[in-house]
């Protein structure tokens, strides 16, 4: 059974609307132990989302080893990364006897460092701090997160600024966040 980590108050959520209580400083993993049931949480109307860079979201992904991103920082051990040293293929993983072998032990992620602050800038219109620019994709430019799950980032790493919207329930009963 895992513990709850102690909480810390932060002045004001990211919506400056709300106070907000977030975890302490915990390990890669446990951001994302805290997060991923937040992450993979349905859209409901009339809840509010916020957008995020998907360039600084994949890096916060490397950073906790999230399987998505296939970076092992602070998961399961892996079997080491093993020297084949009868073929001159580099680094594999080999089966062969230890004493044929020499090895290299992983060590934090292969990918990438703790993210610095969460940078939504590149979102945005020019001189405007809540509109989006039309040419978005959501799958390469930004994703969208549940406001827990900002709250959490952002109590974390701040930065910003935060691009809420709220989702809606379309005519065909089909719920979607309004991005305009």
């Amino acid at each position: 059974v895992g513990s709850v980590p102690a909480l810390a108050m932060v002045e004001m959520s990211a919506d400056g609307e709300d106070p907000l209580l977030v975890p302490e400083a915990v390990s890669p993993a446990e951001e994302f132990s805290l997060l991923e049931p937040l992450l993979n949480e349905p859209l409901k109307a009339g809840s509010s989302y916020f957008l995020i860079n998907q360039r600084w979201y994949v890096e916060w992904l490397q950073w906790v080893g999230a399987p998505s991103v296939q970076s092992p920082q602070m998961r399961p051990a892996d079997p080491p990364l093993e020297l084949d040293e009868i073929g001159e293929s580099g680094w594999t993983l080999v089966d062969t006897p230890p004493t044929a072998r020499r090895t290299r032990q992983r060590t934090g992620s292969w990918t990438k460092d703790r993210p610095g602050q969460i940078d939504n800038v590149p979102l945005l219109e020019e001189n405007s701090s809540t509109a989006i620019k039309k040419t978005l994709d959501q799958l390469n430019d930004y994703r969208i997160i549940s406001e827990g799950a900002w709250n959490l980032l952002f109590g974390w790493y701040g930065g910003g600024p935060p691009i809420k919207r709220r989702a809606i329930t379309r005519p065909g009963g089909s719920v979607q966040v309004e991005l305009f």
